[in-house]
This record gives structure tokens, C-alpha cells and sequence, in this order.
């Protein structure tokens, strides 16, 4: 999205995910080489406005190196105002890349831009299926992750991430650190 999305409600479930061809190097989704999967209830990645949209359905993305999922937008640098987020929000990181990185949100997965006057009570889960110590999950109600200020916002929806444990025995779920021995 690079320009305006207005009153608009989802009530159809968004599943994204990559097609492993088989090695360790070349991921395949939509098509083409990625790496990178954006999953959003109103858009995948916006650079523009959203305004007083809803997301009643689950968001499921299952990627490769980074994912980034949004009850509203998977990946925000635009606007988002006046939106809300119902539908239960994850992502998946199912194969073990250094350096990679899961983020979910009920509102935005990944935030750079403007969020303000939002709520979400659909439960977020940020995930991966292989441990790594280069590797970042991100979960939270409002956005996995926000470089910027997010204005009245309010969550109620249940929030987990979870990583299994390494060799090392550290393992991390509901954002703690812990041993298991």
C-alpha cells in the first residue's frame, strides 16, 4: 500500500508462507527468491494511510528468514489511525537462517510510522522451530517492534513468543529467559 486504504474490514483468513525448494540457500514464495514475508489483515506492507479498518480473521505467515505479521499490516512505515485488530496474529520462523528475525503485532508486526487511536484483543504469537543465537522474535499487542511512538492504543489480547532451546539449554518463551536443564 502506498496510498490511502479507508473503512475497510477483512473477514477473509491471510496465510503466507514460503516453499522450500529443498536446500539450505533458496527460498521460493509467490513466485520468486525471498526471504522476507509480510502478512497483514488490510495490507502486507504499507508505506501509506490506513484509516478506520478492522481485521476479524487469523493472519498465519510461516517464512523463512524474516516475517513480519500485523493484524492491520505486517510491515508499517505509513500511517495506521483509527483501526482495529480481533483476529488472532502469527508468524512462524520454521527454517534455522543466522541473523533472522520474527515480528507480530495485533496491529503492525514491524513499525517505523504512526500508530494512534487503536485496540486490538486478538491473541499475538511470535515464533521459530529452530533456536539461533544471531536470531530475534518479537511479539506485543500493539506492534512487535516500533522505532517510533505509538499513541492511545489499547491491548487485550493474550501474547507469546517463544523459542526453543539451543544446546546451551537457554531457552526463551513469554519473553523470559530461562535454563532448562
Amino acid at each position: 500500500n502506498n496510498g490511502t486504504i479507508q473503512s475497510v474490514e477483512n473477514n477473509n483468513r491471510v496465510e503466507a508462507f514460503y516453499r522450500w525448494n529443498g536446500s539450505n540457500t533458496s527460498y521460493v514464495s509467490n513466485g520468486g527468491d525471498s526471504t522476507s514475508i509480510y502478512a497483514g489483515g488490510i495490507a502486507g506492507r504499507s508505506n501509506g494511510s490506513i484509516i478506520a479498518s478492522s481485521n476479524k480473521m487469523p493472519i498465519n505467515n510461516k517464512a523463512a528468514q524474516e516475517g513480519c505479521s500485523g493484524g492491520i499490516a505486517g510491515y508499517n512505515t505509513g500511517e495506521i489511525y483509527n483501526s482495529g485488530n480481533s483476529g488472532t496474529v502469527k508468524v512462524n520462523l520454521a527454517i534455522l537462517r543466522d541473523l533472522h528475525k520474527a515480528y507480530s503485532g495485533g496491529i503492525a508486526g514491524y513499525n517505523t510510522g504512526s500508530i494512534n487511536k487503536i485496540r486490538n484483543i486478538g491473541a499475538v504469537t511470535a515464533s521459530e522451530d529452530y533456536s539461533s543465537p544471531s536470531g530475534r522474535i518479537y511479539s506485543g499487542g500493539i506492534a512487535g517492534l516500533s522505532t517510533t511512538t505509538i499513541k492511545n492504543g489499547i491491548n487485550n489480547g493474550q501474547i507469546t513468543t517463544v523459542s526453543p532451546c539451543p544446546q546451551n539449554n537457554k531457552c526463551y518463551k513469554d519473553q523470559i529467559w530461562y535454563y532448562d536443564a
